[in-house]
């Protein structure tokens, strides 16, 4: 690539148009039509480096919008997807990335987004009835990076952001599923329950539960022994999953280095519906804010025992709390953190659930927030206790509402005799 010195003729700047201009003899799709479609939007690319750098002094930089011609052989692990009246659609990486500026120090085009996700969209038609408003129907509801060919059929393949059929939108849900190759609990239960979370995530707030390698844990510290398992403070190196990096097409991470709550449960090497059922009911209020965060899970690899990855409370129990502050409190101190647990108690029954062993062991402060915690023991509010008496009692005597003790029913009600 040469140092252009001659600028454009319409912007009167050197822009991307004559960076693109310089290349047109090094590529050719082989078809006219298509060589005239992706140098006409190349040639309307008027970007320059003035022009990025107004863009970016007002937050608004962005990748250019300009078509190319993308050798087949740049994209890998291509998987058939579905059919539609074009023809045949795929999911495929994309090696090298769009391009996002001209690099004027290395005088070559910046990529950004390498091995990123793209449906690859064949064009079964024959190539002479290919015209310019056949292409342009791609423009007006697709977000477009250009157009290959795959060198066996020899159809034409637009190459397009890959977007949840869902929800119609490059959601979070199609990043995590670009993923679920690599990893594994080793278990089929918790596999198939943490990439439902993820494959359900359709919007930009990341809710999602993740396999968490036992390795990203350093300063591991045992705490407290509860009646299910141990619990111990480490230290998350990586911290948690926070957004999309749409750029480095990665996911953003914040809280590097942050503290959680590791709660081994006893005998969980072997998946049982106890541990699924607490994961699940934890779950389905991880996104209220009165109760603890279940971020992921892990795995013990000596004991293999599983691991819940929770947010750690720095204050401890409410009542190691209230023995080091109660002096301390105000009456408004008291009242918002009975407001707390009440929030929390209303969002479990909201969510159909009864908590059934909610006692003061099993409230934490968090980050000046009172926050229940512990779902072993939690059910539907339409749970049949009577189909597993052995544990319809259990809990901590004097929480226990007297109608449980009396043999009847666990209800909404008596969450609220706990409390």
């Amino acid at each position: 690539m040469v140092v252009l010195n001659d600028r454009c003729k319409i912007c009167h700047y050197i822009c991307n148009a004559k960076h693109f201009q310089q290349n047109f003899e090094n590529w050719t799709s082989g078809n006219n039509v298509i060589d005239k479609f992706i140098q006409d939007a190349q040639l309307s690319d008027h970007t320059s480096e003035i022009h990025r750098s107004l863009k970016e002094f007002f937050f608004e930089s962005g990748p250019t919008e300009a078509l190319e011609w993308i050798p087949y052989n740049r994209f890998h692990k291509i998987k058939y997807m579905s059919n539609d009246w074009f023809g045949k659609v795929y999911i495929a990486i994309w090696i090298d990335g769009y391009i996002h500026h001209w690099d004027r120090k290395n005088l070559t085009w910046k990529r950004i987004g390498q091995n990123m996700p793209v449906i690859l969209k064949s064009l079964n038609i024959n190539p002479a009835r290919i015209t310019s408003e056949f292409l342009n129907k791609f423009l007006v509801t697709n977000k477009v990076y250009g157009i290959t060919q795959d060198p066996k059929t020899k159809n034409y393949i637009m190459v397009l952001d890959y977007i949840c059929e869902t929800c119609k939108s490059a959601c979070y849900a199609i990043y995590f599923q670009q993923n679920l190759e690599n990893w594994t609990s080793g278990s089929k239960d918790i596999d198939r329950f943490i990439r439902n979370t993820q494959l359900s995530n359709h919007d930009n707030k990341c809710q999602a539960l993740e396999w968490i390698p036992y390795d990203s844990f350093d300063d591991i510290e045992y705490i407290a022994k509860g009646g299910f398992g141990l619990i111990y403070r480490a230290r998350w190196i990586d911290g948690h999953i926070d957004k999309w990096d749409n750029d480095n097409k990665n996911w953003g991470r914040k809280d590097q280095n942050m503290f959680v709550a590791l709660k081994i449960l006893n005998k969980s090497k072997n998946v049982k519906l106890e541990f699924m059922n607490e994961i699940t009911s934890h779950y389905k209020l991880n996104s209220h804010k009165c109760i603890i965060k279940l971020y992921g899970i892990s795995q013990d690899p000596e004991t293999e025992n599983y691991i819940m990855v929770l947010d750690y409370a720095e204050n401890g129990d409410f009542r190691s709390y209230l023995d080091a502050n109660y002096n301390k409190l105000s009456w408004n101190n008291k009242i918002n953190y009975l407001h707390s647990i009440a929030h929390g108690l209303k969002d479990i029954h909201e969510s159909e659930l009864i908590h059934r062993d909610l006692h003061i062991g099993n409230i934490l402060r968090l980050r000046k927030i009172t926050c229940i915690t512990d779902m072993g023991l939690c059910k539907p509010a339409d749970y049949d206790a009577s189909e597993n008496p052995k544990v319809s009692a259990y809990g901590v005597l004097p929480y226990i509402a007297p109608e449980i003790l009396r043999g009847q029913i666990y209800t909404k009600a008596a969450d609220i005799y706990s409390f």
